[in-house]
């Protein structure tokens, strides 16, 4: 309802800012764009102040899956993954690795993991494209 009244009161675009405090940054950014918002602000890692800010690589998973966008993933989470050293260890965080196996259903187990890396070395691949192609095999 509080959307509709600002829209109605200013016809402008309206942007929605989440911070990741509980874990409910994706959640309060859906529900947002639910309400009429016509952009949601987000952050690749979430990097931000605090508990940081929506991941960018979350969002995207999430559009992708649920509503069938075709975001480059794996070019964006290998481009995540390098700035996992920059995120200091207190902040609880998924990586952009453990993000993707979750995204692809594949359970976060070493074997896997190692036959990931075989196709990723052997095909000459980022390590996110090779557990798609790891996906498709056990399809």
């Amino acid at each position: 309802e509080y959307m509709s009244v600002v829209q109605r009161s200013n016809p402008t675009h309206i942007g929605f800012h989440a911070h990741d405090n509980m874990g409910l940054a994706l959640t309060n950014s859906l529900a947002a764009i639910e309400c009429g918002a016509d952009f949601i602000d987000c952050s690749l890692r979430g990097m931000g102040n605090s508990s940081g800010n929506l991941k960018t690589e979350t969002l995207l998973m999430y559009l992708n899956k649920a509503l069938d966008y075709s975001f480059d993933l794996p070019k964006l989470l290998n481009l995540a993954s390098q700035f996992e050293d920059w995120i200091p260890e207190s902040t609880p965080v998924h990586t952009p690795h453990q993000m993707w196996l979750g995204f692809l259903d594949i359970a976060d187990k070493s074997e896997y993991l190692s036959e990931i890396e075989c196709i990723m070395n052997r095909d000459n691949i980022s390590w996110f494209q090779a557990a798609m192609q790891f996906k498709k095999s056990r399809d």
